[in-house]
């Protein structure tokens, strides 16, 4: 029972060392916006895969609220089903009165499978077999090997994220990010987009744009 308990816990181990993920990110205030505070900002990204798009949005939007910024996604003021101009752009952010919005851009998506040691596990069963002689059933032992091929796959992701004042239409604040992680249970890029979403509110909050 205590050696079914330590695998067990390695186990889990693994797991949970496989579903984190991290993000580094590097950003650039522009000196005339330094320390300027964003109130309420629209979270847009320009990713074409809509179900991506979405949880992009939300993840970066809960996480800004949640650090007392007014928030808005952006697939819910612009509908992906209409063509949008600059100036309509604008305006729909002017007329909800919108501080800043952050453009963010999915640069590099990559899937990278890594190979690791083969695991053998013998299973040995009794199997009736008829002696030659006799014809008399009599029992052996028959052993079964399965060789399993460890695989563990890494999702990476680079971000470029953009912090623009509506009210004069300029970058205020700019910044990369390098995310990566070792995902589970099909669970696509939702950890990676998770991480990023904290880093990105982290980074502003350092540089004053939010409190």
């Amino acid at each position: 029972m205590k050696k079914y308990n330590t695998y067990l816990m390695l186990a889990l181990l693994s797991i949970v060392l496989a579903s984190c993920a991290t993000t580094k990110t590097t950003s650039y205030s522009d000196p005339d916006f330094r320390g300027k505070k964003f109130n309420s900002i629209c979270v847009y990204a320009e990713v074409e895969d809509l179900e991506m798009r979405k949880t992009l949005e939300t993840k970066l939007a809960d996480e800004l609220k949640d650090n007392g910024i007014v928030t808005f996604i952006g697939i819910d003021l612009f509908p992906p089903t209409r063509e949008w101009t600059d100036d309509q752009f604008q305006k729909t952010l002017k007329d909800i009165k919108v501080d800043g919005y952050l453009r963010v851009r999915l640069t590099n998506t990559d899937v990278r499978e890594s190979i690791g040691n083969a695991t053998t596990t013998t299973t040995t069963n009794g199997e009736k077999v008829k002696a030659n002689r006799d014809n008399k059933e009599k029992y052996k032992e028959v052993s079964t090997s399965t060789t399993t091929v460890n695989r563990t796959k890494t999702f990476y992701s680079s971000f470029k994220t953009d912090l623009i004042e509506v009210a004069s239409n300029k970058l205020a604040w700019t910044a990369t990010s390098n995310s990566e992680s070792g995902e589970w249970l099909g669970s696509e890029f939702n950890l990676i987009f998770g991480s990023f979403s904290s880093d990105i509110a982290k980074e502003l909050k350092a540089k004053g744009h939010i409190r």
